[in-house]
């Protein structure tokens, strides 16, 4: 029963300012609840989530649906424009009349494959008149072999689900929306096996009850809600995903050994309680190989953004941070009472109110390093080094209000690399050595030794614009804006991109994925991106956002191909 097919990748499901609305090729659109908390400024503890153990088991299939993979990007290691929603300002672009660029053509996908649907069943053999539901369709069914792919149709799939997808080494199993469709899991996904990919998905909870009597984190009222993404698969990826208004977002833990998480959106998980906000964007451990975590967009969680937390039982050994966009949050890597971070590198990232803690409560952490990253929070220092053995923190620009940075000395230093970095601040900046209070840079320099070839400056008077191609998905990119002078607008240079001449393209306002974006036409030519209109997705069961806008200062967004409608 082979059949071939081929799918354009054109504009993406539509999503309408109401809530949030699915549909699928047979189905009328379903809604779900819109988009409803303040974030309370209190000291975070540590929620984590009980580790489930890997699961291998498969179950059987005996139809197989043919189709074909585009080729995508192999990973990380392999203009005009008219608003659309929220009265964006809108303005075109001339075209670019240069002929020595290709002609944009469609992007077109041949699909192979099986199927997975809302209305599949476990009698299903996985095409696509006969999809299996998501139960059985992550259970391995027995006619999966390394290499497949099994596309999710549209709609809610309004459950817990646990994928336990094997393929072999690089030759992976892989669980795909299916093109132009919009799967969403009302619930949790939990991914073991091994050699698995999951992409283009969405994860949430409609649970509308945010807030507990109970201190601590696990509130005995809060009835179920979906936990975001949990991960115990070695060498699994999770890619291009967005997970909201769970628990939490994502759960990266020891199990899910040399995995990666590439490319997702994280925002409104957690709740709040009478102690605290509680849910992470990322609560991550490690003792073997190295997790990757790229080119992330996290925000606006209840509790921290990131934490990479270690105690006397747990790790925290062996991560790259690159490329991540991470605002509104504290990024934290250490832990207390035991084992040692080690091997941390944080490179290329950007943060906008979210300050960098590198260290926790530890006598000591062994050695990390901190490198050409944009580190920007006005009201405390933006970095923050407490007790490692071997640091090395360099090329960074540190963006700060009164403080710049803090440092504690560990009780033996071996090696701290820490120089060439260009700190900038809007008043006269205070440097920190812990115990001996606030100082200037001269002083912070002769103290420390660190910096002397570093420099310090007024906040920037153009705004500061970056481009970062998606990995995976050509044309697809994160922009990121720091709009030091709040200018009404901002010129972008999408060239960078893997935007083709002619190509439509929607931008989409991180901080409300769902219901704003423009769209546009890329023509080779600057691109205006107004910065003073977009507005701030509400947690699920709240009246306000977990944090106020970032505009017109800072703004995040997702340029998503929709195609060449020629």
């Amino acid at each position: 029963m082979k059949t071939k097919r081929t799918a354009a990748l054109l504009a993406s499901v539509t999503l309408l300012a109401i809530g949030l609305v699915a549909c699928s090729d047979d189905e009328s659109p379903i809604a779900l609840p819109a988009n409803d908390v303040s974030k309370s400024d209190v000291d975070h503890e540590h929620d984590v989530p009980s580790s489930q153990p890997d699961a291998t088991s498969g179950g059987d299939a005996d139809a197989r649906v043919d189709d074909t993979q585009l080729p995508d990007a192999d990973g990380p290691d392999a203009a005009s424009n008219d608003a659309t929603s929220n009265d964006a300002t809108s303005n075109d672009a001339a075209s670019n009349d240069d002929t020595s660029e290709s002609v944009c053509q469609p992007r077109t996908l041949e699909i192979e494959g099986y199927y997975v649907a809302p209305n599949g069943s476990a009698q299903g053999n996985g095409s696509i008149e006969q999809p299996w539901d998501l139960t059985t369709a992550v259970a391995h069914p027995g006619a999966v072999k390394p290499g497949d792919t099994i596309w999710m149709r549209g709609g809610v799939y309004a459950q817990d689900a646990t994928a336990r997808l094997i393929g072999v080494e690089n030759n992976f199993v892989t669980l795909r929306a299916y093109p132009n469709e919009r799967p969403i899991i009302d619930g949790s996904l939990t991914i073991e096996g091994r050699w698995a990919i999951y992409r283009d998905l969405e994860v949430m909870s409609s649970d509308t009850k945010r807030t507990t009597t109970f201190s601590g984190s696990a509130p005995e009222d809060m009835g179920h809600r979906g936990r975001g993404v949990t991960i115990h698969g070695a060498n699994t990826k999770l890619i291009n995903s967005v997970i909201h208004n769970g628990s939490g977002a994502i759960g990266l833990w020891k199990n899910a050994v040399d995995a990666e998480i590439y490319g997702n959106i994280t925002f409104n998980g957690g709740w709040i309680g009478p102690d605290r906000g509680h849910g992470h964007s990322l609560y991550t451990q490690n003792q073997n190989g190295t997790k990757r975590v790229l080119d992330n967009v996290m925000f606006n969680a209840f509790g921290r953004g990131v934490q990479a937390y270690g105690s006397g039982t747990a790790f925290v050994q062996g991560y790259l941070f690159e490329g991540n966009v991470h605002f509104n949050d504290e990024f934290l890597v250490g832990g207390e009472s035991g084992n040692v971070a080690q091997d941390i590198t944080i490179r290329n990232n950007y943060t906008y109110n979210s300050r960098i803690r590198m260290g926790f409560n530890n006598p000591e952490e062994l050695n990390m390093v901190v490198r050409d990253n944009y580190i920007a929070h006005a009201s405390t220092a933006p970095l923050h080094v407490q007790r490692w053995q071997s640091v090395e923190v360099s090329g960074n620009r540190i963006y700060g209000g009164t403080r710049v940075a803090w440092f504690r000395h560990p009780y033996t230093v071996t090696s701290h690399a820490w120089n060439q970095n260009a700190y900038f601040s809007s008043a006269d900046a205070s440097f920190e050595v812990q115990g001996t209070g606030q100082m200037s840079f001269g002083a912070w320099k002769s103290a420390t030794g660190f910096d002397a070839a570093s420099t310090i400056a007024a906040l920037p008077s153009e705004p500061e614009v970056i481009v970062r191609p998606n990995a995976y998905e050509a044309g697809r990119a994160h922009l990121i804006i720091y709009n030091w002078p709040e200018h009404d607008s901002v010129q972008v240079d999408l060239s960078t991109s893997g935007l083709r001449i002619g190509e439509h393209f929607e931008l989409r306002n991180a901080q409300n994925y769902f219901n704003e974006s423009i769209n546009g036409t890329y023509d080779g030519l600057p691109f205006t991106v107004p910065m003073n209109t977009w507005s701030v997705a509400n947690p699920i069961g709240r009246d306000q956002p977990v944090e106020a806008s970032t505009f017109p200062r800072f703004g995040a967004f997702i340029v998503v191909p929709v195609g060449c409608l020629l």
